[in-house]
């Protein structure tokens, strides 16, 4: 009997940027060698989605442009609330990976309730105003594990801590290039996201809204969409 296809389960990244232009560093981390989904690749930071982003509140929101891109082609069940969980969940990841936070300092006498317990530790509630959607794709047919990621920019200067030892998921952490990252061993995603994060250093979001190019399979082809939400 063949086993069942696997569920495409919703997913976040963050690719944190240090730095501008050419120069600009990307953080990246290698995969462990045990792990069924992509071993011995580097990879962004990022992983699937849980219920419980969806309780974390924020003093910020995302931006209408980027709530819409999330939202769409989802089905009707999905809702704002929902887009925020996924820009949470990037933002809990990356967390959970590498150490780094990227949220805010609450202030004296704020309540420190809904949020994960480890930004509560740290007196800090999550950011998701410097988060800017810059691709969709989702894992073609036949993979162990296939997931509907949405891959988020955030800078270095938005983020508290630095890169150091985190939940074990990535064996190693380090900034690159993007010139330096392309010469890795990379997912044939990462590669070609890599490409949409050059173009977009070289034309800053403050030029306007942009498109977000949505990659997956369709009828056995690779596809290569792309989201224009009202403004965009």
């Amino acid at each position: 009997m063949q086993d069942a296809a696997p569920r495409i389960l919703d997913a976040a990244s963050i690719i944190l940027i240090d730095g501008n232009g050419h120069d600009a560093r990307i953080l990246m981390g290698l995969r462990q060698p045990g792990n069924v989904f992509l071993p011995d690749k580097w990879v962004f930071p990022g992983g699937r989605v849980e219920a419980h982003d969806r309780n974390i509140t924020c003093s910020d929101r995302l931006t209408s442009h980027d709530v819409a891109a999330l939202m769409h082609g989802m089905p009707g069940n999905r809702d704002a609330s929902w887009a925020a969980s996924v820009a949470l969940a990037a933002i809990r990841e990356l967390f959970e990976e590498t150490g780094v936070a990227l949220g805010h300092a609450v202030r004296d006498g704020d309540a420190l309730d809904g949020i994960w317990p480890e930004f509560r530790a740290l007196g800090l509630r999550p950011r998701l105003a410097c988060l800017t959607m810059i691709a969709r794709a989702i894992t073609p047919p036949g993979r162990p594990r296939r997931y509907d990621t949405r891959f988020f920019l955030a800078d270095r200067r938005d983020t508290i801590g630095a890169p150091g030892k985190g939940d074990g998921e990535l064996a190693d952490l380090r900034w690159f290039t993007i010139a330096e990252a392309l010469e890795l061993d990379l997912p044939t995603i990462t590669r070609v996201i890599l490409g949409d994060v050059e173009t977009r250093l070289a034309n800053p979001i403050g030029a306007g809204p942009h498109a977000v190019p949505f990659y997956h399979e369709h009828d056995g082809l690779f596809r290569r969409d792309l989201i224009r939400p009202k403004g965009g």
